[in-house]
């Protein structure tokens, strides 16, 4: 007969401070047990019935991560002081609070003290991840440390020219970034060269493109590409390489203040001046030359 692994098993609960979804306030209470003394279904959505552990009682499953040596189940938060008020209100250092988390801890679970084997788990769901990563060809498939120690591994399939002007390196120094060149997911070299030849042919300069590139739309265009096949990426970046043009014209203005109001008051502007590429249209090189002209008569 084959012998049953035995696996490490966390059960965690989240205590919310406050109505965020995860606030520093909040409070991860664990149940640490193995798969020998559980006595409950583990699966998503199981109303969990058991003798050994009846502080877990009527608590819902609504995750389970697991690998072949470790079991995390995560039930239902306690939203207790989630709705209580919701302003930036924090019920942390209430008393109200400490004796809800006592409540919990008197039912068996832990203060939420660290336990190697769920830290052991998640370091090589790491690995893992970072080895999917590798495999599609994701520029930044690595970690925080590396791009500290290497920030030149942010380059990715951009040219010399773009990764060479003075604000992108200085961006990059300290080995951390946002914007499209800073996304951790889908980003790779082929959708940097489609990226920069779009806007090379639209006129950017290449140290113009850092002002699209090093944005929060660029971060959330990359995050929109999460989940679509390799054409649908490709497609979608040639759809919105006219959007990207007028990001850089608008970001790279000298009026920009960094905000989203600013950003619409240049934007607008620069729409009734009729200096920005159609965004639901095909590139169309002939109304390119008759902005570029505009442009000439107005700045």
């Amino acid at each position: 007969m084959e012998k049953r692994i035995v696996k490490a098993v966390v059960i965690s609960k989240q205590i919310h401070s406050c109505f965020a979804t995860v606030s520093s306030g909040d409070k991860f209470l664990k149940i640490v047990t193995n798969s020998k003394d559980v006595d409950f279904i583990m699966e998503n959505g199981k109303i969990i019935t058991s003798t050994k552990f009846p502080g877990l009682n009527g608590k819902k499953i609504s995750d389970i991560y697991q690998d072949d040596k470790y079991i995390g189940i995560y039930v239902k938060s306690d939203e207790t002081f989630c709705n209580v008020n919701k302003v930036s209100e924090y019920y942390a250092n209430t008393p109200e609070f400490k004796n809800l988390i006592q409540s919990y801890i008197d039912k068996g679970f832990n203060d939420g003290s660290d336990v190697p084997a769920q830290i052991a788990f998640w370091d090589r769901e790491k690995e893992k991840e970072k080895k999917r990563l590798k495999k599609q060809g994701v520029v930044l498939w690595m970690g925080f440390d590396e791009y500290k120690e290497h920030p030149e591994f942010f380059k990715g399939g951009f040219s010399d020219d773009v990764m060479n002007s003075k604000e992108l390196k200085a961006y990059i120094s300290k080995g951390s970034a946002y914007g499209w060149i800073g996304n951790s997911s889908v980003r790779t070299a082929t959708h940097d060269k489609q990226i920069e030849e779009g806007l090379r042919k639209r006129g950017i300069s290449p140290s113009k493109m850092y002002n699209w590139i090093s944005s929060s739309d660029g971060r959330h265009f990359a995050d929109s590409l999460e989940g679509l096949t390799k054409q649908e990426q490709k497609k979608a970046i040639e759809n919105y390489l006219n959007n990207m043009y007028n990001k850089c014209i608008v970001f790279g203005n000298p009026t920009h203040k960094g905000n989203l109001k600013s950003i619409n008051e240049i934007t607008e502007y620069f729409g009734q001046l009729g200096v920005l590429l159609p965004t639901n249209e095909k590139y169309n090189h002939k109304k390119l030359l008759a902005i570029f002209l505009k442009q000439k008569k107005i700045f």
